[in-house]
């Protein structure tokens, strides 16, 4: 058995803070625990992981930590007691040493292990969830569920998207090797390298000349199933949801780069660095633009050959890599975004042709925000027809959860 480490106290209050900004004071975590971590530039490679290891693992397993903790749930969680819970999960990981400080003394080791040894019976303390989310995801999934929640706490993968424009996931991942990065292949996903070394490559050479794009491999899955391939050169494709256009690029790149794209998206901000990533990446004949309302959408009507409708959504299928987001997501917010999801179908649909195909996708794992939306659409829309449809769960396979349904516009 290996002794236990010592933890230094400047870690120990890097994940205090880490805790207190993104759980108290609405920071992501996502952003702020990398940033942080990269401002403590005496940090050494154990010391960033245990203040990233420990903030994230806290912060996903938060009501577990609390129960495990002793602490009555409905007690309000302050500074002092975030120290607690922090004490809580050392003595669960028990790889380092309890420090007798004084802000671990409310810490009860005994107890903490005891409750450890028995079975918790409530799964949204067991897995450690919002019990509104307890409700809706048991009402709406059933028995999958347990196994879909679960899959939810698992890390994830950091995967990468090799722009085919430029290069080949072969050659780049043997340029990873000439570097000592650890790399490999990702069967099914033909663009996709998967990263087993924790590099900083958002600042190596390779991102700089556009070689790649970090993306989930569901994402990635989503602009092959527009069959943008079947395209002539000069087709008209329009990502009417882009975002900071992942999946622009992406299309770019499918298409060989004969199509023209355009990239529209209703808040400004998401696509203000989205030409700089088009430059990058080499992708000719994609045009970037906010829309500013109906006058925006009006020179588009019936135009598009393919219709990329990445909605927004509960992004419930993210939850491995946004653990925080079940903690800030309420079930209001949700209903609205369903809404939205409805109006954005409804309006959208007309910027397709006729004979032309559009994907609806969500990286949401509620069939309300998905198959439940499509089902309403088609039964409104008689001149639609329904190509194809996945869901995929993050226990069944190594992508975050999403949905995506391919459909048909025949009159």
């Amino acid at each position: 058995m290996k002794p236990l480490r010592p933890i230094h106290r400047n870690l120990a209050e890097g994940v205090i803070q880490c805790l207190e900004q993104v759980m108290f004071r609405g920071a992501h975590a996502d952003k702020y625990i990398p940033t942080y971590i990269r401002s403590n530039r005496l940090w050494g490679k154990r010391d960033r992981h245990f203040v990233a290891s420990y903030s994230y693992d806290i912060i996903r397993w938060w009501r577990k930590v609390i129960f495990l903790s002793g602490i009555d749930e409905k007690r309000i969680i302050n500074h002092q007691r975030l120290w607690q819970l922090l004490g809580t999960w050392v003595v669960v990981q028990n790889t380092h040493e309890l420090p007798e400080w004084e802000e671990f003394s409310k810490v009860d080791v005994a107890g903490i292990q005891e409750r450890q040894k028995n079975t918790i019976e409530d799964l949204s303390i067991a897995e450690s969830i919002p019990k509104w989310m307890q409700e809706w995801g048991s009402k709406q999934l059933g028995e999958q569920w347990p196994e879909i929640v679960s899959g939810l706490n698992q890390e994830a993968k950091v995967y990468i998207r090799v722009n085919s424009l430029l290069t080949t996931p072969e050659r780049l991942l043997k340029a990873f090797e000439r570097d000592m990065i650890e790399a490999a292949l990702v069967e099914g996903y033909p663009d996709a390298l998967v990263l087993n070394t924790r590099r900083r490559l958002g600042q190596s050479h390779w991102f700089r000349k556009g070689l790649f794009e970090f993306q989930d491999l569901g994402s990635q899955a989503i602009a092959p199933f527009l069959e943008v391939d079947q395209l002539e050169a000069g087709a008209q494709i329009i990502d009417a949801c882009a975002g900071a256009g992942g999946k622009t690029l992406h299309l770019s790149a499918l298409s060989k780069g004969k199509a023209s794209i355009l990239a529209l998206d209703i808040e400004r901000r998401k696509l203000s660095n989205l030409n700089e990533r088009v430059r990058r990446s080499q992708s000719p004949l994609v045009k970037v633009r906010a829309i500013e309302g109906p006058k925006t959408l009006k020179p588009f009507q019936g135009k598009a050959d393919r219709l990329l409708l990445d909605v927004p959504c509960s992004n419930t299928g993210t939850l491995r890599r946004h653990p925080d987001l079940k903690w800030k997501l309420q079930p209001e917010e949700i209903a609205a975004t369903i809404k939205t999801q409805a109006k954005i179908l409804d309006e959208y649909q007309s910027l397709l042709k006729v004979g032309g195909k559009m994907v609806y996708a969500t990286c949401s794992i509620f069939p309300s925000e998905n198959k439940g939306q499509i089902r309403r659409f088609l039964d409104d829309h008689k001149n639609f027809s329904l190509e194809d449809e996945k869901q995929f769960f993050p226990h069944e396979g190594p992508t975050d959860g999403f949905y995506m349904a391919r459909l048909k516009k025949n009159a």
